[in-house]
């Protein structure tokens, strides 16, 4: 009797473990508001500082005008702080691509150790057309900034993290 109990005991354990390992993923809406629009295009970069709330980043999920849809690539460089040039992951999109209507979301390598460290994104457009991003007040995320062209504004671009 007592080896039975074991032997569910085990299978239990075992088939818990396999639907833990199926997690989705979990998306963390950091900066929810839209009060602009901030444009990009190729040749000017739009960036935003910001800080991990959990372990295993893994990706950035911005929202755009539904109605921008430019043709080429759009990169995406994750480095350690603005003034870095090395890119700690990179990830791409063609704009037509989106999930939805109005999300691009930037997948990567997750980061184990993301935590509580400081990141900075930035987004390079190869497209010839324009992109609307958007992006709400200075006050509604305060661990980080919006960047244009590696100056700190008074805004947050709207995004999303995904751990």
């Amino acid at each position: 009797m007592r080896r039975d109990r074991l032997i569910v005991y085990a299978l239990v354990l075992f088939f818990a473990s396999g639907l833990c390992a199926c997690s989705a993923d979990v998306v963390k809406i950091e900066q929810p508001e839209l009060s602009t629009w901030v444009a990009q295009d190729r040749g000017h970069a739009i960036g935003q500082s910001f800080t991990p709330r959990y372990a295993g980043l893994q990706g950035v999920k911005l929202w755009s005008d539904p109605l921008s849809n430019a043709g080429g690539e759009v990169l995406f460089h994750l480095r350690n702080n603005p003034s870095d040039t090395f890119d700690l992951q990179t990830s791409a999109i063609i704009p037509a691509s989106r999930d939805n209507s109005d999300e691009y979301t930037f997948r990567f390598s997750p980061i184990q150790g993301s935590f509580g460290a400081d990141y900075y994104f930035e987004l390079e457009s190869l497209a010839d057309d324009q992109l609307l991003f958007a992006a709400g007040p200075a006050d509604s995320y305060p661990h980080g900034a919006l960047y244009l062209n590696g100056t700190p504004q008074e805004s947050q671009l709207r995004f999303s993290l995904i751990y």
